[in-house]
């Protein structure tokens, strides 16, 4: 369903030097132009290298110069800094804290809500 011609939602596997180490994918709203973001670097040996920020980077240049889209939002558990700071160097603000909104093996956990504008991507470039 996600490789047919009509699907809404895209996604990518993420591969270094020839090997696959994680996933995107892009998730229009139905009506509004805005899509979720949602990264996975799976491969701990690729972490820290840049692999994240340029799956990232690229994935807004489709979302806001090819798709138009006016607006890119996720959200990241507080205590990945590692993603935090990923999303801060490309472009995404912090736009709220919210508590104990995702549950996950029974517990509550906080999330962040972050997002970035096309005219702040523009802006960037």
């Amino acid at each position: 369903r996600i490789s047919a011609a009509d699907a809404r939602e895209r996604h990518w596997a993420i591969e270094a030097e020839g090997r696959p180490i994680g996933n995107c994918a892009l998730m229009p709203h139905a009506t509004q132009a805005q899509a979720g973001f949602g990264i996975i670097i799976g491969d701990k040996t690729a972490w820290g290298m840049g692999y994240g920020a340029a799956a990232l980077q690229e994935v807004l240049r489709i979302a806001f110069a090819e798709m138009r889209l006016h607006r890119v939002h996720l959200t990241v558990f507080p205590e990945n800094e590692r993603g935090r700071r990923c999303y801060a160097k490309c472009g995404f603000r912090e736009e709220g804290h919210q508590r104990e909104a995702f549950c996950k093996r029974d517990q509550w956990h906080d999330v962040i809500s972050m997002a970035i504008l096309r005219s702040e991507w523009e802006a960037m470039r």
